[in-house]
């Protein structure tokens, strides 16, 4: 056998034995969220982006999938009065790896289909307030536009339930949060 041969030989082995050690770790983190909790595994190697990249190559789809984390909610948020309205939540560490700005999720249509001129949402993500069990934060989804908004801790002016559904529709087909679930 060749020096080339020999050295490649040796790569090979080199490269195996490294496939075998971050296997094995997989397995053991991957245990360690069944048995201890995902929460105990994240802090194990240092956070979420390393726990992530470790278990699931940097595969942001096959976390969320996996984890059952949800990458966005929208619930129902009950205001003074008993009003209900739907508020949207998207999970930081999505909102993260995906590179959305916080203060400009985007311009997003919302009215009535008989309104030629519908309105234009301008929507940004609050300061994260819902947190999950694992500790992961949620931003909130706010907006306004034409003297309506949402999103906000008042009622008045605020856009109507409907609309706010045309918008939180339009933000998970903008950045594909569908297929994180």
């Amino acid at each position: 056998m060749n020096l080339q041969e020999q050295i490649i030989r040796t790569l090979r082995e080199e490269t195996d034995q490294v496939e075998d050690k971050k296997s094995n770790l997989k397995n053991k983190l991957k245990s360690i969220a069944n048995e201890f909790g995902l929460s105990y595994a994240i802090k194990i190697v240092g956070g979420i982006k390393n726990y992530v990249k470790t278990v699931y190559d940097d595969d942001l789809i096959n976390f969320f999938k996996e984890s059952g984390i949800e990458p966005y909610k929208i619930v129902d948020r009950f205001y003074f009065g008993g009003i209900s309205l739907p508020d949207m939540y998207i999970n930081e560490y999505l909102v993260n790896s995906l590179n959305i700005d916080i203060n400009n999720v985007g311009k997003f249509k919302w009215g009535s289909k008989k309104d030629n001129f519908p309105y234009i949402a301008f929507c940004e993500l609050s300061v994260p307030e819902l947190k999950t069990e694992y500790g992961l934060n949620y931003y909130r989804v706010a907006g306004r536009g034409s003297g309506r908004k949402f999103g906000y801790d008042t009622q008045e002016y605020a856009i109507p339930k409907t609309y706010r559904k045309q918008i939180f529709k339009q933000i998970v087909d903008k950045y594909n949060l569908d297929s994180y679930k």
